[in-house]
């Protein structure tokens, strides 16, 4: 049996100890295959999309609301009921307000559509000012079932990616603080419903939506985290 000196035996357990605080920190950390960063790249839209705008505007407010209509008569009319309910409010809130406030306004467009032969998605954005500094946004995920018009829900999503809620929250939370540091909200990116309840779905993946002031101030806008997609079948929850 070869002789091994002091300095080699602490040498050995020196790089052991290495080797095993590298393993802890790798198995510990959140090591979840299926994040991504990579930005969205939505398929081409398999049937034709159009834009439906709804203008309106008075000495109290404007309104011009665009919102897309896929010719799947179960889905366009939520869409539509949907801004319909929008404007509705909005128009509640205009008729409140004092003569020498400012314009009111209302407006919405849409991007990140997304069709394939079970799922069809899309991100609507709804911008209102009502007075202030500045006006507010809110993006709103809209994803349905196909054939069904019914509402694609988070459990579904969840199976999609193939995670749970805890995993996609530890990555969110990890990915989130590494962009926006101290200015990072940590309550707007836990494992609840309440803050995973908006998305959007593309042939790539899953991207969480997190809006103003969930995760950060105003100033840094909303966020998203972006997920690949674990499977591919029918989604009908």
């Amino acid at each position: 049996m070869p002789h091994i000196s002091k300095s080699q035996l602490i040498y050995a357990l020196g790089a052991t100890v290495v080797v095993l605080v590298a393993l802890a920190a790798y198995f510990l950390s959140p090591q979840l295959p299926f994040g991504t960063n990579e930005p969205e790249q939505a398929a081409k839209p398999s049937v034709p999309v159009r834009t439906e705008t709804l203008t309106e505007e008075t000495d109290a407010y404007s309104i011009e609301m665009k919102y897309p209509q896929f010719d799947i008569p179960l889905i366009d009319a939520k869409i539509k009921a949907g801004v319909d309910a929008f404007v509705e409010d909005f128009k509640k809130e205009a008729s409140a307000k004092k003569e020498s406030e400012a314009l009111y306004e209302l407006t919405s467009d849409f991007a990140g559509t997304y069709m394939d032969a079970d799922i069809v998605s899309t991100r609507l954005s709804v911008s209102r000012f009502t007075g202030g500094a500045h006006p507010g946004t809110m993006i709103y995920g809209l994803n349905y079932a196909r054939a069904t018009g019914k509402e694609i829900g988070l459990k579904s999503v969840l199976t999609l990616i193939g995670a749970t809620l805890q995993q996609v929250s530890d990555y969110s939370t990890q990915t989130l603080k590494e962009k926006l540091g101290d200015a990072f909200i940590a309550k707007g990116a836990l494992p609840t419903e309440e803050n995973y309840w908006m998305y959007s779905i593309n042939d790539k993946g899953v991207t969480f939506i997190f809006n103003e002031y969930q995760v950060a101030p105003y100033s840094e806008g909303p966020q998203r985290v972006s997920f690949a997609r674990a499977v591919s079948e029918e989604t009908s929850e």
